[in-house]
């Protein structure tokens, strides 16, 4: 059977009715993937912001940890005077204490001027300078352990970090009982390259 014109004209609406939802349903299902397709891109970029912001704050607590396991050495340091300005004043200050003391029979001393120095073998410093001035002692004893408990008073009472090089000991003179040492030592102090 085939349609007549009449059949046509009642038909039209319907045909034009389904052409429009069949085009509207294209069109629908177009958008609906264009906007999934950049709804996963902005998800994808969420996903990476959200690893690297997690990155980040991972760096950053292990930081936070890294500067509370070493800010009470790095205090206590900085209080003993191996961080920051020489303490020479104090380190006159506490000799003369020592000579006071009366631990050794007499000692004299003399402190060259503060230079700079590259560790050798070569080491990382960080943001550290190492400064080191050299240290001469005369010290006149009446026996060894006289030395020993000088430079244990010497550790213990000065501010800083005493290395002691060299000491060589003779009698004082061939026919007396007593000895003198001549000493060769550094005090060592670390200067942040940041500090003011």
């Amino acid at each position: 059977m085939k349609p007549s014109r009449s059949d046509w004209t009642l038909m039209q609406g319907s045909v034009i009715t389904l052409s429009l939802a069949l085009i509207a349903s294209v069109l629908l299902i177009y958008f609906s993937e264009q906007y999934a397709a950049r709804a996963m891109k902005t998800w994808h970029r969420a996903q990476q912001q959200l690893r690297s912001a997690q990155a980040n704050l991972n760096e950053i607590q292990q930081q936070r940890d890294n500067i509370a396991s070493y800010l009470r050495p790095y205090q206590q340091a900085q209080q003993a005077h191996l961080i920051g300005v020489e303490p020479r004043l104090d380190w006159l200050e506490s000799l003369a204490k020592l000579q006071q003391q009366n631990l050794v029979t007499r000692f004299s001393y003399s402190i060259e001027p503060q230079k700079t120095i590259t560790p050798q073998p070569a080491i990382d410093t960080g943001n550290f300078e190492v400064h080191v001035s050299d240290m001469k002692l005369q010290i006149e004893l009446l026996h060894e352990v006289q030395l020993l408990n000088f430079f244990d008073a010497l550790r213990r009472q000065a501010p800083g970090w005493y290395q002691l090089d060299s000491c060589t000991i003779s009698r004082a003179n061939p026919t007396g009982a007593g000895l003198k040492a001549d000493c060769k030592g550094s005090w060592l102090t670390l200067q942040n390259r940041s500090a003011p």
